[in-house]
């Protein structure tokens, strides 16, 4: 039987995870009902198994009120070197419902575009 191979930078986010939950005393399944997703998910990210999503991932740093890079150095280092205002965006961008997110996205892309110059 084959071995899976852990990254290690998956483990020690998955260990700032876990330390986030426990800071706050909550259960694996009250944390994953405050982040929106389920308690084996919560149990994946602390193993270092599985890597969050974005969107999850903006959610557990505004819970946490710090950086994604404070969590995650190695995976959110160019998204930290953007200034307040872009990621200000981004993290409104990543907080918006799907249904929100049909609508925004093709006026954002347009808007960049011609702003880009490009047709």
């Amino acid at each position: 039987m084959k071995r899976k191979v852990l990254n290690s930078d998956l483990v020690e986010t998955g260990e700032k995870i876990r330390a986030l939950r426990e800071s706050r005393g909550m259960s694996q399944e009250q944390f994953a009902e405050l982040l929106g997703v389920s308690k084996n998910s919560i149990q994946r990210y602390e193993l270092g198994t599985v890597e969050m999503g974005l969107t999850t991932f903006f959610k557990l740093a505004e819970l946490a009120k710090c950086s994604p890079n404070e969590i995650s150095p190695k995976r959110f280092t160019p998204i930290c070197d953007m200034d307040d205002e872009t990621e200000e965006i981004i993290s409104m961008i990543c907080r918006l419902k799907n249904r929100s997110k049909k609508i925004a996205f093709p006026v954002i892309k347009e808007l960049i575009r011609s702003i880009n110059g490009i047709d």
